[in-house]
């Protein structure tokens, strides 16, 4: 009798151990069924389940010195619990595991709630607790627990089953760990990669731009002396004749078409960057509401105006020509998108930029700016043509209806005022261009009531320099006609020569750049034979770039070419009649 009873004593000690040895071998195949986390805490949860009672299991992983809720299922009459994390204290059963790195059970909570946190479980209705300590190479990296609402609920086979599972488990949470890790080091990398694309598409974009704005200054260059020797001679043929006829309205006509066509050149200088600016403090309230008038009065009445100036002043430092040729452009552009008519709205607001909300903007720095948003509700911009919205001579207009300068001419006129352009448009829904200025902080100086003044002047001597005969002669015939003794030199060489056969010259009008001499040496030449000189400097590129090379030098003055006898007559009296460095300016 004893053997038997010995026997079925074995026989059902055996029997538990394959028990145990299956419900072990199932959590392992549910824990290494996947990499993903979310996949392995599924399949561990519907596998243990099966296996015991259990009305809540949850995950906590290791954070520092806490625990977080990574994940949980919970079955009635439990609910779930809330998010959050637990501190590392001996005062929680969740602590004492995580000090002594060995599970802990609790068989019934209404006998032995020891910790603060076991109390709370009983306060909810659990009655028996499992905690199993996740261990790695010699690592914590979370526990887990398993409540119950049904008493010793767990015993020495859940110790022994979640004891040998619970490495494979840790495992399983570390490696899942280590790859959500890559992925968002994989994703970073993937948008540092994508912002510097754009950051060097951007640059890519800016040097050919330069590039070709080095060529449009050298262009404008001689198109200014050949425009300049056809308005002198225009203005002197006009002067000769005494009847008027078709000759005459035909060279009135040239002279016009002429100062046409240095508009045009100027439009290219603004795109290259090198536009000769007049910049002064400006209120842009002020211009917006004057610009937004006159456009009430030359858009077709199809297209609504909306106007949104701020209440606050908001200064900036520009020139009002270009400003107004930024605006008149870009509103030019919204009206050709409208060609059934919409809404036109011209907005400012003040934009304060930080390091941190400089976002992906390539060209955004950190100040005070006014953004002046000009937005239609027109066509928008394909996408296949955005990246070339800025070039110059692109245009998407029929020939003869645009000349493909007018976003160049904005975007070059934007960055000599240091700022920069965004766009946003979509297909259908229409275009908003953003201009970015910075903000001056001092009051906007009150304008000047312009009066009508005769031409000034005068009847000292001049010796004007230029390597263009068609320049140098309108040039000598228009000073004569002002009452002024004029000496002509073809180059710096020749100029010192016949400055030093005439020392009663009063100024020294000349070229900035010339073969053999141009003004950089010769106006150092000059101040040696004669240290008060007065030097006019006169350029078909533009004076701001000019006097980068000049400054230093003390010119008196700068006008830019083509001018005509008015200009030339204030500035050059203007400069006479200076006490020291800079005249007037045109």
């Amino acid at each position: 009798m004893l053997v038997r009873h010995e026997t079925g004593v074995g026989r059902k000690k055996l029997g538990m151990q394959v028990i145990t040895l299956e419900a072990i071998n199932r959590l392992s195949r549910a824990i290494s069924s996947t990499s993903e986390l979310d996949t392995v805490f599924e399949s561990f949860a519907q596998e243990t389940r099966s296996l015991i009672l259990c009305h809540r299991m949850e995950l906590l992983t290791q954070q520092g010195e806490q625990l977080q809720m990574a994940w949980s299922v919970v079955a009635p009459p439990l609910a779930p619990r809330e998010p959050s994390a637990w501190s590392r204290t001996e005062r929680t059963a969740l602590g004492w595991v995580l000090d002594h790195r060995t599970p802990h059970l609790a068989t019934d909570l209404t006998l032995q709630a020891a910790f603060e946190d076991e109390r709370c479980l009983a306060q909810e209705g659990v009655r028996c607790s499992l905690l199993q300590p996740l261990i790695t190479q010699g690592q914590v990296v979370g526990v887990l627990r398993l409540d119950s609402c049904t008493p010793h609920s767990y015993g020495k086979r859940e110790l022994e089953v979640f004891a040998h599972v619970s490495g494979e488990l840790a495992l399983a949470i570390q490696n899942g760990f280590l790859m959500e890790a890559q992925r968002r080091a994989t994703r970073q990398l993937e948008s540092t990669v994508d912002e510097l694309k754009r950051t060097q598409e951007a640059l890519l974009k800016s040097e050919k731009l330069r590039a070709v704005g080095q060529l449009a200054a050298g262009v404008a260059h001689d198109f200014n002396n050949l425009l300049n020797a056809i308005i002198g001679f225009s203005e002197l043929a006009l002067r000769e004749m005494t009847v008027e006829g078709k000759a005459q309205r035909y060279l009135g006509l040239v002279a016009k078409l002429s100062w046409q066509a240095a508009g045009l050149i100027g439009q290219l200088l603004s795109f290259a960057r090198v536009a000769p600016l007049d910049r002064k403090p400006l209120d842009l309230n002020r211009l917006l509401e004057e610009i937004g008038k006159m456009l009430q009065r030359t858009l077709p009445e199809t297209i609504t105006i909306q106007v949104e100036p701020r209440h606050e002043t908001l200064i900036v430092n520009a020139d009002v020509a270009q400003a107004q040729q930024i605006i008149f452009n870009l509103a030019t552009n919204a009206r050709d998108a409208m060609p059934r008519g919409g809404a036109l709205t011209f907005r400012l607001t003040p934009v304060t930029f930080t390091e941190a909300s400089l976002d992906s903007y390539p060209e955004r720095r950190p100040g005070a700016f006014a953004c002046l948003t000009v937005a239609d509700t027109g066509t928008g911009i394909p996408a296949a043509i955005r990246d070339r919205i800025f070039e110059p001579f692109f245009t998407t207009k029929e020939p003869g209806h645009g000349t493909g300068l007018g976003l160049a001419s904005v975007h070059g006129i934007i960055h000599q005022h240091e700022g920069w352009l965004e766009v946003e448009t979509a297909e259908g829904q229409g275009s908003a261009f953003h201009v970015f200025f910075p903000i001056r902080l001092i009051p906007a100086e009150a304008a000047a009531s312009s009066t009508a003044e005769a031409v000034p002047r005068g009847s000292e001597t001049l010796l004007l320099v230029d390597d263009n005969p068609l320049v140098l002669e309108p040039g000598e015939i228009l000073l004569r006609d002002l009452g002024y003794t004029v000496l002509t030199a073809l180059d710096g060489l020749e100029a010192l020569v016949a400055f030093r056969a005439h020392p009663g010259i009063a100024l020294v009008l000349t070229d900035a750049v010339m073969p053999r001499m141009g003004a950089a040496d010769l106006i150092p030449a000059l101040r040696t034979l004669n240290p008060d000189i007065k030097v006019l400097v006169a350029t078909g590129y533009a004076p701001d770039e000019i006097r980068q090379t000049l400054d230093h030098l003390e010119v008196n003055g700068y006008i830019r070419k083509p001018f005509s006898q008015s200009d030339l007559a204030v500035v050059v009296r203007a400069a006479i009649d200076s006490k020291g460095q800079k005249g007037d300016d045109r």
